[in-house]
C-alpha cells in the first residue's frame, strides 16, 4: 500500500511552470509549458508569441526569437496545451505559483474557458519554503535554483530556467519541503497532504526581519531603535513608485508577506 506521501505525490499532483515574453501577468504571453505528473512530461514546446520576445525575457529563460521563428503560435496549440494542463490532477504544484495560475488563467479566459489551477488547488512551493524557513539566517533565498542546490538535488541533466526542467526541479523541490513541513509539525502525517499543503502555501507568513537593503537581517524592532521611521519611509517610496516594488501591490514584485507584516509593524509600535 502506498503511503500517503506517495499516494500525494505519484497519483494527486502535477508540477508545471511556463516560461513567458513578461514578469508583468496582464501583458505575458507563454511560450513554453510544461507539467511533470506521475514521473511523465508533457511539454507544449516552443509556442510563437504575437510580438517579439523581449531582451530581459530572453535574458532569463534563453529562448531566443529564433527559436521560435517556425513555431505554432497559441492559437493553433491552444486545444493541446488546455488538454494538457487538464491532465487529472488534484492538485498542481509550481515554484511562485501566483504568477504561473495568473498567466496560464489569462490564457484560458481569452479561449473562453473556466480557470483549472486556481487558489484551492494549487500549492506553491516557494510559499512553503517561506513558511518551513521564515527567518532562518542559513537559507539566504526562497529561489528555486538556489534551493534546488541547498538541497543538493542529483539532477545534473537537469538546466533551469526551461519549463519542463523547472517543473521537475519542483517536483523534487515539493518532496523535501513536504517532508520539512512533517518534521516542524506544520502538516499532520496522519491526513491528506495536499489539502494541508495548499493551505499552508496561501496562509500569511509574518516577517519580522528585514530581507534586503542596508538593514538586511535586522528585526523590526531592532531597526526602529536606529531610525526610528525608517519604515514610514519606505511605505512614502513605494506610494510615491520610487523604487519600493516589494511594497508597491501594483508591481510585479510586490511581497504580500512583507508589505502587510511592514504595515501591521507600523500600526502597532
Amino acid at each position: 500500500m502506498k503511503s500517503l506521501k506517495r499516494r500525494f505525490l505519484f497519483d494527486e499532483v502535477a508540477s508545471f511552470d511556463c516560461e513567458t515574453t513578461s514578469v508583468n501577468t496582464d501583458e505575458a504571453e507563454i511560450i513554453e509549458i510544461s507539467i511533470f505528473k506521475e514521473l511523465k512530461m508533457l511539454s507544449s514546446g516552443f509556442i510563437k508569441p504575437s510580438s517579439s520576445i523581449p531582451i530581459m525575457a530572453t535574458s532569463v529563460n534563453n529562448i531566443t526569437n529564433k527559436m521560435v521563428a517556425d513555431s505554432k503560435p497559441m492559437e493553433e496549440q491552444f486545444d493541446n496545451i488546455y488538454n494538457m494542463v487538464n491532465c487529472g490532477a488534484k492538485y498542481y504544484a509550481a515554484h511562485n505559483a501566483s504568477f504561473d495560475m495568473a498567466v496560464v488563467n489569462n490564457l484560458f479566459k481569452r479561449y473562453g474557458k473556466e480557470p483549472l489551477i486556481t487558489k484551492e488547488n494549487t500549492i506553491c512551493t516557494f510559499r512553503l519554503a517561506k513558511h518551513i524557513f521564515n527567518n532562518d539566517p542559513s537559507i539566504e533565498s526562497y529561489k528555486q535554483q538556489y534551493l534546488r542546490y541547498a538541497f543538493e538535488f542529483d539532477l545534473d541533466d537537469v538546466t533551469s530556467h526551461r519549463s519542463a526542467d523547472d517543473s521537475i526541479v519542483c517536483f523534487n523541490l515539493l518532496d523535501e519541503l513536504t517532508s520539512l513541513a512533517i518534521e516542524k509539525n506544520l502538516i499532520d502525517p496522519s491526513k491528506p497532504y495536499g489539502e494541508q499543503l495548499v493551505k499552508l502555501s496561501w496562509k500569511h507568513i509574518n516577517i519580522i526581519k528585514m530581507p534586503f537593503g542596508k538593514h538586511k537581517g535586522k528585526l523590526f524592532t531592532d531597526i526602529i531603535k536606529e531610525e526610528s521611521d525608517y519604515f514610514e519611509f519606505l511605505i512614502v517610496k513605494a506610494n510615491d513608485g520610487n523604487g519600493m516594488n516589494v511594497l508597491n501591490e501594483n508591481h510585479p514584485d510586490y511581497d504580500d508577506d512583507l508589505a502587510q507584516s511592514i504595515f501591521q509593524f507600523v500600526q502597532n509600535k
